[in-house]
């Protein structure tokens, strides 16, 4: 039997394998999509999946291994093009989710939506594109206007995801995970690079190399998503201290998450929790409640419990629903734990002794514990 019968024989046990674990992790992700924090996060995941992992090795496969006709051969390959291009346009914004926890930076969305837009309208408004047989394959050439801007586009992105890829491990102090991303992106980096000079050169070697840089930046990232869901709250989010007061004004407990302890105040902290005692004290157990307040660099997430008179402050870089979902499992479990110590000092006259509340370390260590310093 023939070389190209084998290689046909591996690529097709290829497209069922990278399938296989397509789907094993689009399920994984729907399961365990609390865990990730915000929906977008394993949305962007799933997208990605659905395209990198299920689509493209299915149309690449169909346009460079099996014949039907020439028209339909080069319209897969076009297909496959497009394809590549948002995905690894997902790719760059799926990273720079794990530099801005939930957002999108506005000029590179912009710039890549741009270049994505008129490279899908050059592929499909006009014959540019021919195939020619290789030793073992079908090859595909371009005109020079839709290279130039194909490469243009995968330079761009690959420009840009080292960029980010760098961000992440200069402001991250999560070495081992920021070590990873910056792993993946030089992965990643390589499969553009051999994607960019197979549409130069049109030869199998580059094609081959391809896929093989393509496959283990694949698997390696669903390994990376699936055994980390909590990459993208440890890499963009950061909590500073912790503060609860009784509505007295009175602090019953302060954490530091910068030295992992316990404190009764904080010198960093001091005059902006003497305004705050003030403003708590006036607005709990009333109905306009203020919940966030900013500073030039940090917001001051604040949950009430008008029931039992005290109040949460949380200060951290950027509010979230992740945050404010764990604030609101220790707030419960705060209540739980001290119910009868609270109802105590609901009245006014009530001598408050903090030390009754020691034990809340374990509670924020509990609650916060991907937020504590490693």
């Amino acid at each position: 039997m023939s070389i190209g019968f084998w290689l046909n024989i591996v690529y097709f046990c290829w497209v069922c394998i990278m399938c296989s674990m397509s789907g094993y992790s689009i399920v994984s992700l729907i399961i365990k999509r609390k865990r990730y924090g915000i929906d977008l996060i394993p949305l962007f995941n799933i997208l990605l999946l659905i395209f990198i992992g299920i689509l493209f090795p299915v149309i690449l496969y169909l346009c460079m291994n099996m014949v039907f006709s020439i028209s339909i051969n080069i319209s897969f390959f076009l297909i496959a093009i497009i394809i590549e291009a948002f995905s690894i346009w997902i790719y760059a914004f799926d990273l720079n989710l794990l530099k801005e926890y939930g957002k999108l930076p506005l000029f590179p969305f912009l710039y890549f939506t741009l270049l994505f837009s008129i490279l899908v309208g050059i592929l499909i408004s006009a014959s540019n594109v021919q195939s020619f047989t290789g030793t073992n394959d079908f090859l595909y050439t371009f005109n020079i206007g839709t290279e130039s801007i194909t490469l243009l586009y995968n330079i761009s992105v690959l420009i840009y995801v080292n960029y980010i890829a760098m961000k992440i491990k200069m402001i991250s102090k999560y070495k081992n995970l920021s070590f990873k991303i910056l792993l993946f992106t030089i992965m990643l980096s390589l499969t553009i690079l051999f994607f960019s000079l197979l549409l130069l050169f049109k030869n199998v070697v580059s094609a081959h190399l391809f896929i093989i840089f393509f496959t283990s930046s694949f698997f390696y990232r669903c390994i990376i998503i699936l055994r980390n869901p909590k990459i993208y709250v440890k890499l963009t989010n950061k909590i500073y201290y912790i503060h609860i007061y009784h509505k007295t004004g009175v602090l019953l407990y302060s954490y530091d998450f910068k030295n992992n302890t316990s404190q009764t105040d904080s010198m960093v902290w001091g005059n902006i929790l003497i305004g705050l005692n003030h403003i708590l004290s006036e607005f709990i157990n009333k109905e306009e409640q203020i919940n966030v307040f900013q500073t030039q660099n940090t917001e001051i997430m604040v949950s009430y419990n008008n029931l039992l008179g005290f109040a949460v402050l949380v200060i951290t870089n950027q509010k979230n629903s992740y945050i404010q979902n764990c604030i609101e499992q220790f707030m419960s479990e705060f209540q739980q734990c001290y119910q009868k110590e609270l109802q105590e000092i609901n009245d006014i006259n009530k001598i408050i002794n903090v030390i009754e509340f020691k034990d809340t370390q374990k509670l924020i260590e509990k609650n916060f514990k991907i937020f504590l310093t490693l």
